[in-house]
């Protein structure tokens, strides 16, 4: 008899009977479990690397060594695969999973022996950041990695757009430019100071798209002017159209797109010569004159003291002011955080191309078409336009603070169909 089988004979005699009905099967059929006493703790009965019979019914109690943290554990987990399998999740906070779960301890979790308690202290941890990377991967499971945009990558510069979106905008009528930054829209990780710059195109029917977005914690000229190389690389204008350019009063973004303009540059698509970029007959238009807002103090603060009547009112309307019309765009409407993630900032820009390339279809499949507005609404514009036509003749003669106030006031009326 071998040493091995001779010392599982002797274990067997002294231990379970479970134990020594082990001692029939030969040595490659047994597997003892390793024991600091010389007795059986388990086994395991296996034949040629199988299991013989099921482990499971074997005689035994699993019992977690910590019920508390045991249920912490299990739940979280039971979360993350749910955010995993839900798409819907794409583009939340994931912080806010986290509180959800922390909200389901509390609701269901028994108070018995102390246990709701005991598990709070075991999913909370030191805080949100034991978990922070869990809840970050499985929401950002969602965000799609081959984005159709062109993602360019730069020291201090991130720059995407679709090529086709441009092209199929200069073939349906491009004839302005939009460009102008926003604060709180770009991600964290890029600093305090930068910024989201977006250039948008009108098309004919005034039809506007979205084409450009970039990300810049710098604003010079040698960064506006890559921002700008990039639209002038892959617009396909004729000779006859005028592109427009609308700029606000930064001097960076003005002497860029200038230095762009020159000289001219053309090349051979289709059948016929046409323009990359031309804007020597270019109308270089600002969004008012820089000392304008600071002159206008209704434009920053409301023109009645506070216990009057119309003050709320007016405290909303230039809140709307700002938001919507100075520093509002379409990508705050589907992001509701400030300081997206770049994957988020990424995943609904190309929601908005998607948008901008059906507008465009449109256009192509229905030309000519005018964008609907409602009675009153298209009333409302033909006030603006009104007044707008008769301030700007009296600005030929100069105007005084006075008469600036009182048009910003009258157009405001407008605006908000209600009368301060």
């Amino acid at each position: 008899m071998q040493n091995s089988e001779l010392q599982a004979e002797l274990y067997a005699s002294d231990a379970s009977p479970l134990a020594q009905e082990s001692a029939a099967f030969s040595h490659d059929e047994v597997v003892l479990a390793a024991s600091r006493e010389p007795v059986f703790i388990a086994l395991k009965k296996v034949s040629g690397g199988e299991f013989l019979s099921d482990p499971s019914e074997l005689p035994h109690q699993c019992t977690p060594k910590t019920i508390s943290r045991d249920i912490a554990v299990r739940k979280t987990y039971e979360d993350l695969q749910h955010i995993w399998a839900d798409k819907r999740c794409v583009g939340q906070a994931p912080k806010g999973f986290w509180h959800d779960t922390l909200d389901w301890i509390d609701k269901n979790v028994t108070e018995e022996n102390g246990l709701k308690g005991k598990v709070k202290a075991e999913f909370y941890g030191p805080g949100y950041s034991q978990r922070r990377d869990a809840y970050s991967r499985a929401v950002n499971s969602h965000v799609e990695r081959d984005v159709s945009l062109e993602h360019i990558q730069l020291p201090g510069l991130h720059i995407f757009y679709s090529i086709e979106t441009i092209q199929e905008a200069c073939r349906q009528g491009l004839y302005a430019l939009v460009a102008d930054g926003t604060f709180g829209m770009h991600p964290v990780e890029a600093g305090k100071k930068a910024q989201l710059y977006c250039i948008h195109g009108v098309c004919s029917s005034g039809v506007e798209v979205p084409l450009l977005y970039s990300v810049t914690d710098r604003r010079t000229i040698a960064i506006y002017k890559k921002i700008f190389g990039h639209i002038k690389k892959h617009l396909t204008l004729p000779r006859s159209r005028t592109l427009r350019v609308i700029l606000d009063f930064e001097e960076a973004s003005i002497r860029a797109a200038r230095m762009k303009a020159a000289p001219f540059t053309y090349h051979k698509h289709g059948t016929g010569e046409e323009m990359i970029w031309d804007l020597s007959n270019t109308f270089m238009e600002t969004k008012g004159k820089k000392d304008l807002f600071g002159e206008v103090k209704a434009l920053r603060d409301p023109p009645v003291p506070e216990g009057h009547g119309a003050h709320a009112k007016c405290v909303e309307f230039l809140d709307y002011l700002k938001t919507t019309w100075m520093e509002g765009l379409e990508l705050g409407t589907l992001i509701k955080v400030r300081h997206p993630s770049l994957a988020t900032l990424l995943h609904h820009s190309h929601k908005i191309n998607l948008e901008a390339v059906c507008a465009l279809k449109r256009i192509e499949h229905a030309p000519g078409e005018q964008r609907t507005l409602r009675r009153k609404d298209q009333a409302r514009k033909d006030k603006i336009n009104e007044a707008m036509q008769k301030m700007q003749q009296e600005r030929e003669r100069g105007l005084s603070t006075i008469e600036v106030v009182q048009y910003c006031r009258k157009i405001s009326t407008y605006l908000t169909e209600k009368s301060v």
